[in-house]
């Protein structure tokens, strides 16, 4: 009977070792240095020696990470983008900062030719993030409505500073 149960035991050893085996199957001998990205045979490296709780989270980063891409995907983000920095280069062509303006010897001299303020306009300042601190994005939105109503004789936007009813 005692052999019966060391056969048995050397069966279930030798089906553990083969599960051992599998688990460990394509992974690299040693871990990819942190702040690195991982090869394939790295991440299972690292995978095969996290804690439980560990490995829930990567797969729960992976997922979210994944749904993240398939909404990238679906919501065509990089035609998006592309469109987004097509029309920010327009928008700059239109406002152009001072040295610009000093190199075409444009009729405005240094005014902003869609503003007609000096430049580098609210608009310029603003796309490139270089707006006078003292200057909200907000306010220098609404002196260029002001200057829109003014010139067309109507407001084309309205702004809400968060107060109830409030007109830029």
């Amino acid at each position: 009977m005692a052999e019966i149960e060391v056969e048995a035991l050397n069966g279930e050893l030798a089906r553990l070792r083969h599960e051992v085996a599998q688990l460990r199957a394509g992974e690299s001998e040693q871990p990819a240095p942190e702040g690195v990205l991982p090869t394939p045979a790295e991440w299972i490296h690292r995978w095969n020696r996290a804690t439980a709780a560990e490995r829930l989270k990567r797969v729960e980063r992976i997922i979210d990470d994944s749904e993240m891409a398939n909404r990238c995907w679906l919501g065509d983000h990089i035609a998006t983008l592309d469109d987004l920095r097509r029309a920010g280069a327009r928008v700059r062509d239109l406002h152009p900062r001072p040295e610009e303006l000093a190199a075409t010897h444009a009729e405005s001299g240094l005014l902003c030719p869609e503003c007609i303020c000096p430049a580098p306009c609210p608009t310029r300042r603003a796309l490139d993030g270089d707006q006078d601190k003292s200057e909200s994005t907000v306010q220098a939105l609404r002196r260029v409505a002001r200057f829109e109503a003014d010139r067309h004789g109507r407001w084309p936007l309205t702004f809400h500073s968060g107060a109830e009813g409030e007109r830029g």
